[in-house]
């Protein structure tokens, strides 16, 4: 089980982190620490965004090991109800038993891929 602080630090994480290596080649303006935009193409992208935001896990994987776009997990779960597994009821907030459906999302997906060197920075919130 994840300390709550643990739980904190993987919500803040994609505020506090920073690259891990030098952007890509066309790096995003000098005045912008992150460059990156809604919708996920890595090939099409790559050279001017530094961030990737959304997609699948997997292709937040492949954007690192084939460019090195570092990305941002998310969307968290959510739906129009609480069932097994969600985080979020659209409209309510929490579910009931959130905290164990985060636990079990960051163990199997977040963690393994988070950190210098990994393809995941943080967690996109929302």
């Amino acid at each position: 089980m994840l300390a709550p602080a643990a739980l904190g630090a993987l919500a803040l994480c994609g505020l506090a982190t920073q690259p891990t290596h030098p952007p890509s080649p066309a790096a995003a303006p000098p005045h912008l620490r992150y460059m990156s935009m809604y919708g996920f193409d890595a090939p099409k992208m790559q050279g001017w965004i530094n961030m990737g935001m959304e997609g699948p896990l997997q292709d937040k994987l492949a954007a690192w090991s084939q460019y090195r776009i570092p990305s941002l997990y998310g969307k968290l779960s959510s739906s129009a109800s609480c069932a097994d597994g969600v985080i979020f009821q659209r409209g309510h907030g929490l579910c009931p038993g959130w905290e164990a459906s985060l636990e079990a999302l960051a163990a199997k997906e977040i963690l393994p891929h988070l950190g210098k060197g990994k393809a995941l920075r943080g967690v996109f919130l929302g």
